[in-house]
């Protein structure tokens, strides 16, 4: 999570929770546990306590969690620094960053992952309005809103196959009902 779940409870970035019973409070079972990481704290207690931090193992995966801020287009250069040296030394920190940076440099990844975000922000703008709305007609919009972005995320991925298949940007636009810009977006970032 990129906020803090529980501010007046712990400090805290990694919490565990397990499930009991309400009544006479037996564990349902020990193989069943909930994880909870706190980005936001996590952060701030490296920038505070990097050196006791170093021992921990989930650092790694959690420095690669919080180096890049996708909503502000920002890299934590402090962050990837730290990242890069544990690449070094951890052979599986090497090879999720080199995962990391190939899926990243995908243009056609990065254009699908761009409009997936930009639908995500929008719906979650929308579910806003749920709460002004009422629940049961929040609802039905969150469903059709739901729906809409499925169809708008199929529409660019049969536009980038028939750009794929070199057919005529003014047949493409026609078949999906994309804009003519962001069909050449999609061409010019395949």
């Amino acid at each position: 999570m990129n906020f803090s779940l529980f501010p007046t409870e712990t400090d805290d970035f990694h919490t565990i929770f397990h499930i009991r019973e309400k009544n006479k409070h037996f564990l349902w079972s020990d193989q069943l546990e909930f994880h909870v990481f706190d980005l936001t704290s996590f952060v701030v207690q490296w920038r505070k306590y990097r050196r006791q931090l170093k021992e921990n193992n989930e650092l790694p995966w959690l420095l690669m969690l919080t180096a890049v801020d996708y909503q502000e287009n920002k890299l934590d250069d402090d962050l990837m620094s730290e990242l890069e040296e544990w690449a070094m030394n951890i052979e599986q920190v090497r090879e999720a960053l080199i995962e990391w940076e190939t899926i990243s440099a995908n243009k056609e990844n990065r254009v699908i992952y761009e409009a997936r975000a930009k639908e995500l922000r929008d719906l979650l703008s929308n579910l806003e309005g749920e709460r002004r709305l009422g629940r049961e007609e929040g609802k039905e919009i969150g469903k059709e809103i739901g729906k809409e972005i499925g169809r708008k995320e199929e529409r660019y991925q049969n536009a980038l196959m028939m750009i794929n298949k070199g057919l005529d940007f003014s047949l493409i636009q026609e078949i999906t009902g994309l804009p003519r810009e962001e069909i050449l977006k999609l061409n010019k970032n395949k």
